[in-house]
């Protein structure tokens, strides 16, 4: 049997259902492979109208190696989640190229099932749950399509079929989706290229901050249990920077740390006490971001010498995190000599006037307070202004430029210089990156934080009053802290210039300002119930249900489930056919013979009903009960069928 030929109103639906399942991939993959899938495709229909021809097989051979060779050269690897994903739609691609038969689109639209998958891997969100619904929706219809060929056109009852069949799989989906086992790291993927998720990196350098004031994307969410403390308290603790290597302040990592140092130091004077929980979207990175002196009891994360909170994983699914927070409690009221030395370390041969400046600060503030102070003072005085935009500075001498030339910067550029001249005055000194402000949603009490809120200040360590936060940007910009970064910054010209539609914008509107809290609601619903059902939560819900059923192993649950939900789809999906008139005209037949054969008169092998109807008269005679009823089934067994298909 030969295969049938694309018509091309069925090639036209199989490219719009490919181009719509790639586009969304145009943050992820590189362009050259988003126009690749588009050129292929205007060929493929070039070629089908007649203007081009479909390459021969040693120039699509070419073609194949070549697209690879690029994925290659992209990526530098052919291992991990990227460039599998780029080789995924370089694949879908080439193959609409060379599409000519069904069985060609049926391979396309396969692919396209896979590329729907993918996309769920970059992004879990509830609209994006929609669009690989509707997407696969599409791809169904586009197999109806292709089995249509030229004589019909899609309707209302395809579509209707195309949805009864996801309502019949939607019970397998639920169930898999609740008992499969999530075993990590293998339910993670890991996404290889790119920084974090969240914005925030573990090295700062002036105008790695203000980058991300051009996105109003969520960084993370917060629910407080009661009454949240005042918004200019909300200091999203991420990770600490406190070494200073050629101009760029970074973490000190764990090997670097000598073995007596790494003790956690215990909470003293722990005070008032605050509880929260942090719902952390996959950053692919081990900082969770939490207010100061922040515990918990979750063994997926460990606290760090540095007091702050990292995960023992990498974050690679939504995550939910139950901090408590003691405000008022000191930490590390007493600081070891390395510890010490290590506060104040930089390099000698750099920033002379700013070292001058501190030494003559020093004779006249010989109190670590009133110097600290003292800077402050010298922020919110003189001529010092808060943008998004500074002029860069150039070459080794930041500080020195900064405070005396420039003067303009962003929250990074005044903790850098306050953190040097702290160190170039003896007093140990480090950056705190993380996030400053939030939303409140005052319908639900979550505080949403964006990367617009990414915030960069200090902390400096006093005698008996251990590691405490200063914020430069308070004393030159105090707008800042009170009122959000949005209300600071909202006049320049960069600000969410990386959201041009944003309804963030907009937020001044009640009902957009409604919407936009309805949704998030949602969304922190979604991400809480479905995005955040990990393996901890799925064995708590298994535990929970084997609790109302004593006596019953988790193995034995499990097949009912699966019995159940098998047994179901197949008396949905295979309903009983009605019985033809035909077919019950032939049992009838076959239950006549048994009868007719207890008078004698057998059927022969492959005797027809007249025949054995002229026998059976000879014998019975034509007036028997079973020699009429047999008359009248060799009549509905052999009479020409109506127009209507009726007998």
């Amino acid at each position: 049997m030969t295969e049938r030929s694309l018509h091309r109103s069925q090639l036209l639906w199989l490219m719009l259902g490919h181009w719509m399942v790639v586009l969304p991939h145009i943050q992820q993959v590189p362009g050259w492979i988003i126009v690749l899938s588009g050129l292929t495709g205007l060929w493929r229909l070039a070629a089908d109208r007649g203007v081009a021809r479909i390459p021969p097989w040693p120039l699509r051979l070419v073609l194949a190696i070549a697209a690879v060779l690029g994925v290659v050269l992209t990526y530098r690897t052919l291992i991990g989640l990227e460039p599998m994903v780029g080789l995924l739609v370089v694949a879908a691609a080439l193959k609409l190229l060379e599409c000519r038969q069904q069985r060609d689109a049926q391979v396309i639209v396969c692919l396209g099932v896979f590329i729907v998958a993918t996309h769920l891997i970059y992004h879990q969100s509830l609209p994006m749950a929609f669009f690989a619904l509707g997407m696969l929706m599409v791809l169904l219809l586009t197999l109806v399509r292709l089995t249509l060929g030229n004589r019909a056109s899609l309707t209302r009852t395809h579509c209707w079929l195309v949805g009864r069949m996801m309502l019949w799989a939607a019970p397998l989906m639920v169930t898999l989706f609740l008992i499969f086992p999530r075993i990590e790291p293998l339910w993670a993927v890991p996404v290889v290229g790119g920084g974090a998720v969240t914005g925030m990196d573990d090295r700062l350098s002036p105008g790695s901050v203000s980058q991300l004031a051009r996105s109003d994307a969520v960084a993370f969410r917060v629910r407080f249990e009661g009454q949240p403390p005042a918004k200019s308290e909300w200091y999203w603790r991420g990770m600490v920077l406190d070494q200073f290597d050629q101009g760029v302040w970074t973490r000190t990592h764990w090997r670097d740390i000598p073995a007596t140092e790494r003790r956690i130091e215990p909470v003293t004077d722990r005070g008032a006490l605050l509880r929260y929980q942090v719902l952390q979207p996959a950053s692919h990175q081990r900082w969770l971001f939490t207010l100061p002196r922040a515990q918990t009891q979750d063994s997926r994360v460990a606290e760090t010498p540095t007091q702050h909170l990292i995960s023992r994983q990498p974050i690679d699914v939504t995550s939910r995190f139950d901090i408590t927070t003691y405000p008022e409690a000191v930490r590390q009221p007493v600081l070891s000599s390395w510890w010490r030395d290590h506060g104040v370390t930089l390099p000698e041969d750099v920033n002379p006037r700013s070292r001058a400046y501190v030494r003559e600060l020093r004779q006249r503030f010989p109190d670590d307070r009133a110097l600290v102070q003292a800077v402050l003072d010298t922020f919110r005085r003189e001529a010092f202004y808060y943008t998004l935009s500074p002029t860069p500075i150039q070459g080794d001498n930041f500080v020195d430029q900064f405070l005396f030339d420039q003067r303009r910067g962003f929250c990074e550029h005044y903790a850098y210089a306050f953190v040097v001249l702290m160190r170039q005055a003896g007093i140990p000194a480090r950056i705190i990156g993380g996030y400053q402000g939030g939303e409140l949603n005052p319908d639900t009490g979550t505080v949403v934080v964006r990367q617009l809120d990414a915030h960069a200040w200090a902390e400096v360590w006093l005698e008996g009053e251990g590691w405490q936060r200063v914020d430069p940007t308070a004393a030159v910009a105090p707008g800042r802290i009170d009122f959000g970064a949005a209300e600071a910054i909202q006049g320049e010209p960069l600000w969410l210039a990386g959201s041009g539609l944003s309804a963030y914008r907009l937020r001044h509107i009640p009902l957009v300002d409604w919407l936009r809290w309805q949704y998030d609601d949602l969304a922190w619903q979604w991400q809480q119930t479905v995005v955040g059902y990990d393996q901890r939560r799925q064995l708590n819900a298994m535990t929970q249900w084997l609790a109302w059923l004593p006596g019953l192993s988790v193995g034995a649950v499990l097949m009912a489930v699966w019995a159940t939900i098998l047994v179901a789809l197949f008396v949905l999906g295979n309903p009983r056919p009605k019985q033809s008139p035909s077919r019950a005209a032939e049992r009838a037949y076959i239950r006549l013979c048994q009868k007719l054969k207890k008078r004698g008169i057998d059927r022969r092998f492959g005797e027809s009903a007249p025949i054995l109807l002229d026998r059976a008269v000879a014998v019975l005679g034509e007036a028997d009960p079973l020699v009429l009823r047999l008359s009248a089934l060799a009549d509905a067994l052999y009479a020409p069928p109506s127009p209507s298909g009726g007998q």
